[in-house]
């Protein structure tokens, strides 16, 4: 069983009723959408965070988006050479 935690949260009116509206259209418990709201922020969070990081990375290395596509599919290009040459790659 998932341990869980009571809590309280004040919220203004707007928001309160949009989250009841919005609970029963979708046909979700409050709880449930606002733990899916929490889920859904911290991947979005997440991804900033990576898009964040690929930048820096872009700009110290000077590879562009195109650039690491392609180094993605000669890699996978070699890997799959090498599995169906029955070399080990690793």
């Amino acid at each position: 069983m998932v341990e869980t935690k009571s809590i309280t949260i004040t919220l203004p009116d707007s928001v309160w009723g949009g989250a009841i509206a919005l609970a029963e259209k979708r046909k979700l418990s409050l709880d449930a959408l606002v733990q899916d709201a929490i889920v859904k922020y911290e991947r979005a969070t997440l991804w900033q965070e990576l898009r964040a990081y690929g930048a820096e990375r872009s700009e110290a290395t000077g590879y562009t988006e195109e650039d690491v596509v392609r180094l993605c599919r000669d890699t996978r290009r070699e890997i799959a050479a090498d599995n169906k040459s029955g070399t080990d790659a690793g």
